[in-house]
């Protein structure tokens, strides 16, 4: 706590000194992202981060030790989903309204926040409109450049209401900075109802705002970007979207949960970004275009709170259990079980197919469909968990309802209840096969779109060309022994509904050579998946954490000793360490028929061509 004090005393006197010198352009940025709701706090390896109240408080200390220097504060998006608090979505805004009270300046939207749908989202804005202006405070700029959502009336009128723009223009402590939203492609991409908005490349959508922006001849110019650090294919969203518009002095990143503790330099534009869940409030000073000073001030559930956004947060967690309660009658701190040692949804360092939590998430599944649909005991039934919707860990300790809905905090039922439904589809042998071909020739790239599989075991050769590296796909039946693939026969499945929803990626990532569409029983594709969702005996929807919770009552130890999980995993994946030439034509597709026709053909025309020029010698 001294050591916090002494820094924030030091940032006054370096603040203090600047002005008294006149020394140029002063700016100090407090930045989050990817907030998710943590509104209360979450458990983070045997310590409890974050907290608006806890948040709030820094924010207020570095702002009185800027002293008369000007302070900005921004959010890069994804401020919802992610504990019970969603479930007051549309209603009350926790979020927003939060952010409202901490005076934060701009922010951007993120895909998450576009989870339940643009009308949900539309009404989002529309409770916050209202709760601010009860409350006399006022709404942060939302700022959003590149997402045209004129198609979707309902949308529009509400970001009418509330002034959302593509920028704003901030006069502060002598400054004039400007700021701009934007949403990066990927992150398009991940929000399945945004999808039906225009999407504008961002790079393109603050290009042609410079010159207006330029007019106003500001001294900063800051960019709120859901686009992400995180390099996939050599460089990352926001470093190529600095690169391209290199008149943005800072971005500020959301979307990949990445804690940057040294901003990247692209050019004269600084990148940062504060990690996920408001565990840290991210510090960056400027003085005359360059870096200054730069922090990542952790934020501690336990440590000292603003006392009036700690009356919001507990006044939060009331109204929040009075709809669990009436919605699915139970509490949120509801004990499930003690568990012993943490189990993880990171991969396996020494194989990226594995994972204690995804399995464990995958057999839960499986375990309610058995629970729930006695016409499916005595069938082999394939459960599905993308690593993507695995939104944290589990921690050893007592494990309450907000701990494991926080594992599977995405969606939500018809009657808005917190959290995505199971749902039961059929698919064919050979789109199973398409599904492992997934892991072992794209999951690589995205990670978050790697399966967690129960009821499937599958062999693979790197040896193989990409989407034909799968050389043996077996299933498990109703008593757990493994039978091999009939490609014909249609499995029945279970998996969350935004998994199901997203099964399109599997088309879009394997340039149309892998698919699956999600069927009924007699193998016609589902024109309502809403018809497919998992019932429990008294006719509710089954959750995806719900099944989780469940399933964590019963035996969960195979999945946190290291000795029984490796029996768990070799009954499920295995690699190929040689080579072998009869490996190489095992499990033929399309893509692998067209290569070895094409080297056949090239073969016998070298052979040809070889044979006429021995003849003519």
């Amino acid at each position: 706590m001294m050591k916090r004090v002494l820094l924030l005393w030091l940032s006054f006197f370096i603040a203090y000194s600047l002005f008294a010198e006149g020394n140029g352009k002063y700016l100090k940025v407090l930045f989050t992202n990817d907030v998710h709701a943590n509104i209360r706090g979450v458990k983070v390896d045997d310590i409890n981060r974050g907290g608006f109240a806890q948040l709030s408080n820094l924010i207020l200390s570095e702002r009185k030790y800027s002293g008369s220097g000007p302070v900005l504060t921004v959010d890069a998006g994804d401020m919802s989903m992610g504990s019970f608090s969603q479930a007051l979505f549309r209603s009350h805004a926790p979020e927003l309204v939060g952010f409202s009270m901490m005076r934060y300046d701009a922010i951007t939207l993120g895909n998450h926040d576009f989870d339940f749908g643009t009308d949900a989202l539309a009404l989002m804005l529309e409770s916050a409109a209202k709760k601010t202006l009860q409350l006399g405070i006022e709404l942060p700029a939302i700022l959003l450049a590149n997402l045209d959502v004129k198609s979707d009336k309902r949308l529009s009128k509400a970001f009418e209401t509330v002034k959302v723009r593509p920028w704003t223009l901030v006069h502060r402590g002598g400054l004039k900075v400007a700021i701009v939203g934007v949403m990066g492609e990927s992150a398009y991409h991940d929000a399945p109802d945004a999808s039906k908005l225009n999407f504008i490349d961002p790079a393109k959508a603050i290009k042609r705002l410079l010159p207006d922006i330029m007019s106003e001849n500001p001294d900063y110019l800051i960019v709120l970007s859901h686009g992400g650090t995180i390099s996939k294919d050599g460089s990352s969203p926001d470093e190529i979207l600095a690169g391209k518009v290199p008149e943005i002095d800072l971005i500020v990143s959301g979307h990949d949960h990445d804690e940057i503790h040294t901003p990247i330099s692209i050019g004269s534009t600084l990148i940062v970004s504060s990690g996920w869940q408001g565990r840290n409030l991210g510090v960056i000073t400027l003085l005359n275009q360059s870096l200054n000073d730069y922090r990542l001030v952790p934020v501690y559930t336990d440590s000292e709170a603003d006392t009036v956004l700690l009356d919001y947060s507990l006044k939060v967690s009331s109204i929040t259990d009075s709809v669990l309660i009436s919605k699915m009658n139970l509490k949120a701190n509801d004990s499930i079980v003690n568990l012993l040692t943490d189990i993880k949804a990171e991969p396996d360092s020494a194989n990226p197919f594995v994972s204690k939590l995804g399995f464990l998430v995958a057999d839960s599944y499986c375990a309610s469909v058995r629970a729930n649909m006695k016409e499916l005991l005595n069938e082999p039934i394939i459960g599905i968990a993308p690593a993507g919707t695995l939104r944290f860990d589990l921690n050893n300790g007592l494990v309450r309802n907000e701990d494991i809905f926080r594992v599977l905090s995405l969606g939500e039922g018809d009657d808005y209840s917190p959290g995505h439904p199971l749902l039961v589809a059929y698919l064919y042998g050979r789109e199973l096969k398409d599904l492992c071909e997934l892991n072992a020739s794209v999951a690589s790239s995205m990670p978050d779109a790697r399966l967690w599989f129960s009821g499937i075991k599958y062999t693979y050769s790197n040896y193989r060309l990409p989407f034909t590296r799968v050389i043996k796909v077996e299933i498990a039946d109703a008593s757990g022994i493994y039978q091999p693939l009939d490609p014909d026969r249609l499995y029945p499945v279970v998996a969350g509904m935004y998994s199901v929803k997203m099964l399109g990626l599997l088309k879009r990532s394997s340039f149309g050579l892998l698919s699956a569409t999600p069927k009924d029983a007699n193998g016609e594709p589902i024109s309502s998946l809403k018809s497919m969702v998992l019932k429990d005996q008294d006719g509710r929807d089954v959750k995806e954490w719900i099944a989780l919770a469940s399933f964590l009552k019963g035996d969960y130890l195979k999945y946190s000793s290291d000795q029984e999980f490796e029996v768990l995993v070799d009954s499920r994946i295995k690699k190929e360490a040689d080579f072998s030439v009869a490996s190489m034509f095992v499990y033929p597709n399309k893509l692998m028929v067209t290569v070895y026709f094409a080297l056949l053909v090239l073969l016998v025309i070298l052979f040809y061509k070889v044979r006429q020029v021995i003849w003519r010698l």
